[in-house]
């Protein structure tokens, strides 16, 4: 297209696709919820059973 950067293509045709950034915002935010999330609850897990063994000596 010859332009510089990704951010200037951006600029120019963002126009010609409304919705595309709120719909790859949701897309994002999908898939890092179903990779971060369970890993964000099996450390409390692991926490809580680190704690429970410590308060059992």
């Amino acid at each position: 297209m010859g332009h510089t950067s990704i951010e200037e293509t951006y600029c120019t045709y963002r126009h010609l696709v409304p919705g595309s950034i709120t719909k790859a915002v949701r897309i994002l935010d999908a898939a890092l919820r179903e990779t971060a999330w369970p890993a964000l609850e099996q450390r409390k897990a692991c926490r809580l059973l680190v704690a429970q063994q410590l308060h059992r000596t």
